[in-house]
Order: structure tokens, then C-alpha cells, then sequence
């Protein structure tokens, strides 16, 4: 097609060829497999711990189990595979993942792929976003039709990394500074990805944001408004709760304070209108995700049950 599809147009046709979402297991993944399969397209997830081959809810897919260091396993994954998702996890070989796993789809007849990327990967000089610029570098010269998701951080990260401190302590903390950050929320990033996937917007890169941005004292006073208790932000990074185990988790920790530098700069302030473009809806703003998620960050001394 020549571009996104206005808002409120009518949505393509599901494509007739088979879809595999690697990372099927993750926050994006199982949100990404889930509206896919809502909107008629054959899925196969790709799961990286045998865990996740269970299923959490009654979806019409395959599940299959892949490493990204075997390519035996890639090339299973992928076979009869017309469209493949390609998310990686994020953790300092995922370069060399992203390689592996252009060599399988070109030996098995992809068609096309759609990059799982990160905000900045065009233009930081952090080392995540230099290892995405390559990943994204490896797609592109690729010879396959491509599409290009940047997503920024994502408000699920108040879920996943700062809520227990919100319930235990009423505050959070983030390598912020005095900066905003647009963060987007992962039912956004699975929505824009749907489109990409289903009306096949190639040669295109989407920078995915919220509708705006928000220092972390301005996303504080959203959480205690919506809490209705004081939540208060601290600058700094969470406490990882442990030293790093190996060089990988060295060489990772090293890479977030970078990336924590880049934040402090304001570079994750930027705001722009590709969740729309793509989806076709506006944003979910970061008040309404609070409200959405009010259980994830109710006080531990409740007594209530946390999902």
C-alpha cells in the first residue's frame, strides 16, 4: 500500500499467508499474537522457554519453541511462514539474533518481515541504540520487504519494574532527571504492529510515542491522583536487587546507564502521530493506562490480591 490508512478507514484483509511472531511469550508478544488473531491472520508464536508453549487463553494458533542460536530450530519455526514479527529480547546478542534469524527467513522463503526496533535507534549514541541501529541496518539490506517499528518506553513498565516499589513504598524511580519521556502503552505498540503486519505498510520505519510527555514528577502526581495516596518519583535507576551474574548482565547494566543518559537528555520526549497512522486510533494517554492498571499498584499492607 502507499501509506497508513487514515483513522477511522477500513482495515485491510487479513493476509492469507501465515504470520511468526517471535517473542510470542513477552509483554508485546502475547498483546501482538492476541489482536492478530482477533483480526483474522494465521498465527504461529515463537516462545523461547517451553513454558510459554502452554497457552494462557483458548487462541487459534501454533506454538512453537525456537533458540536463536540454533538455526534448525529457526528454520522449523519459519517454514511456510509468509510475514515473520521479529522481536528479539533485549539483552547484548541480540545482533547476532537478528542475523540468524534474517539467514532462516531468507533460506525459507519469507516474504517479508516487520522490525521489532527501540526509540533512538536511528540516532543514539547509547549502546542499545547503536546494537538496534545494526539490527535494523541487517533487515533493511536484506533483500525482503521490511517494516520498521521504534517503539519508546512502555507504560507496561510500571507494571513490570516499578510497581513493587509503588506498593511497597510509594514511589518509583527513573533515570529522568528533569526530563519527559512520551511513553506509549504496549496495547498501542501491538495495535500499530497489527496494522503493519495486516496492510503490509513496507519500506516504512514508525516511531511509536504516546500522546505526550511527561516528566517523572507529572507522572507521579497522574498516579497518586488516579491511587488516590501520595506516589512520589525518585531519579535513579531501580534497583536491580542483586550484582550482575555474568558478563552478559555486566555488559546490559553498563548499556541502561548509558541508555539513562540519553533519558536525562530529554531524547525520549519526543511525541508523534505514528500509533494513529498506523492503527488508526489516538494513544492511550498515561492517566488512562493508570486507571486501567490500578491493580498493579495497590499498597502490599492492603491485603489485597495483586494480578
Amino acid at each position: 500500500m502507499d501509506g497508513p490508512r487514515e483513522a477511522g478507514a477500513a482495515r485491510a484483509p487479513a493476509p492469507s499467508g501465515r504470520v511468526l511472531v517471535t517473542g510470542a511469550g513477552g509483554t508485546v508478544g502475547r498483546e501482538l499474537v492476541a489482536m492478530l488473531v482477533a483480526a483474522g491472520a494465521l498465527v504461529r508464536a515463537g516462545v523461547h522457554r517451553r513454558d510459554d508453549l502452554v497457552p494462557e487463553e483458548d487462541l487459534d494458533i501454533d506454538r512453537v519453541a525456537l533458540d536463536f542460536a540454533a538455526p534448525d530450530t529457526l528454520e522449523a519455526a519459519m517454514d511456510e511462514v509468509e510475514t515473520l514479527y521479529l522481536l528479539t529480547p533485549q539483552a547484548p546478542r541480540f545482533v547476532e539474533q537478528v542475523r540468524a534469524a534474517v539467514t532462516a527467513a531468507r533460506t525459507c522463503g519469507v516474504r517479508r518481515i516487520v522490525r521489532h526496533s527501540m526509540c533512538l535507534a536511528d540516532t543514539g549514541t547509547d549502546a542499545l541504540s547503536r546494537w538496534h541501529r545494526e539490527a535494523e541496518a541487517i533487515v533493511t539490506a536484506s533483500g525482503l520487504a521490511f517494516t520498521i517499528l521504534r517503539p519508546n518506553s512502555f507504560m507496561q513498565n510500571f507494571v513490570t519494574f516499578y510497581g513493587p516499589s509503588i506498593r511497597a513504598e510509594d514511589r518509583f524511580r527513573l533515570p529522568l532527571g528533569a526530563a519527559a519521556m512520551s511513553s506509549v502503552d504496549v496495547r498501542d505498540v501491538a495495535a500499530a504492529a497489527t496494522a503493519a503486519v495486516i496492510e503490509e505498510v513496507d519500506g516504512d520505519v514508525f516511531t511509536l510515542t504516546g500522546p505526550q510527555a511527561l516528566t517523572g514528577v507529572q507522572m507521579a502526581e497522574v498516579l497518586s491522583a488516579v491511587n488516590g495516596r501520595p506516589i512520589t518519583y525518585l531519579d535513579g535507576p531501580e534497583d536491580a536487587g542483586r550484582p550482575p551474574r555474568d558478563q552478559d548482565e555486566r555488559t546490559m547494566a553498563v548499556a541502561l546507564r548509558e541508555f539513562g543518559d540519553e533519558m536525562r537528555a530529554g531524547r525520549l520526549a519526543l511525541v508523534t502521530d505514528d500509533v494513529e497512522r498506523l492503527s488508526g486510533r489516538p494513544p492511550i494517554a498515561f492517566d488512562q493506562f493508570a486507571r486501567d492498571h490500578g491493580w498493579a499498584f495497590v499498597p502490599a499492607r492492603s491485603g489485597q490480591i495483586h494480578k
